[in-house]
């Protein structure tokens, strides 16, 4: 198994009525405010419970600290609650990951699934960035470039562009795809804009790993 395939794991009616749907409207982003508070307020037990189980399993201490199966079901739970929040798309993530530890892709996915939307938020990017990077990990190549796409059709996530491309290079790659793979990367790897100078020598590191196992016929 070569460098890249080991490392490729590497979102009127008249005036009346104008005044009425404009009140309905403001009421509406009201509540669904107030609503996303209050959500993101309880979230934040989740996130610190998620956070002391990654301490736990990378210390030595084997007292039990979280409840890995009750962290379960309460972000499962707090998901069917507060439907179409970030906060339940920001659970979503915390369970997948927790689903992939027990080696439970399928129904990491299924969460992902549930909680992914059309918004241009930062969350949900967040959301397609795992739900790629899952099927990618299982083999699913093609899956997770189209998962992908939804990213980069997204001028909001633009700051992410450079290290999704480099996703969908070694995804291609692994599809035995290496003229795409090439296009992609030397794409990443000429774009000197500011910001843009880690992603550039990436893409140019792995380029010259793919056309180096190219030449050598590994």
């Amino acid at each position: 198994m070569n460098f890249v395939e080991k490392n490729w794991k590497l979102l009127s009616i008249g005036f009346a009525a104008i005044i009425i749907t404009g009140f309905v409207f403001v009421l509406m982003t009201v509540q669904s405010e107030r609503k996303e508070k209050t959500a993101q307020e309880n979230f934040a037990s989740f996130q610190n419970q998620f956070n002391k189980m990654k301490e736990q399993q990378g210390s030595k201490d084997t007292k039990t600290v979280v409840d890995t199966v009750k962290l379960k079901n309460d972000l499962s739970d707090f998901i069917a609650k507060n439907p179409n929040t970030v906060a339940a798309q920001m659970a979503g993530i915390l369970l997948s990951d927790i689903l992939i530890s027990d080696k439970n892709t399928t129904e990491a996915l299924n969460v992902l699934k549930k909680v992914q939307s059309n918004s241009s938020v930062l969350s949900n990017t967040l959301v397609f960035k795992t739900m790629g990077q899952i099927l990618a990990d299982t083999d699913k190549c093609q899956e997770a470039i189209e998962v992908w796409d939804k990213i980069l059709a997204n001028k909001k996530a633009e700051f992410t562009f450079a290290d999704i491309q480099i996703k969908q290079a070694l995804c291609y790659q692994k599809l035995n795809n290496t003229l795409k793979a090439e296009e992609i990367l030397n794409k990443v790897k000429n774009n000197k804009t500011e910001g843009q100078e880690q992603s550039s020598l990436e893409a140019e590191k792995v380029l010259r790993l793919i056309k180096f196992n190219k030449a050598s016929g590994t």
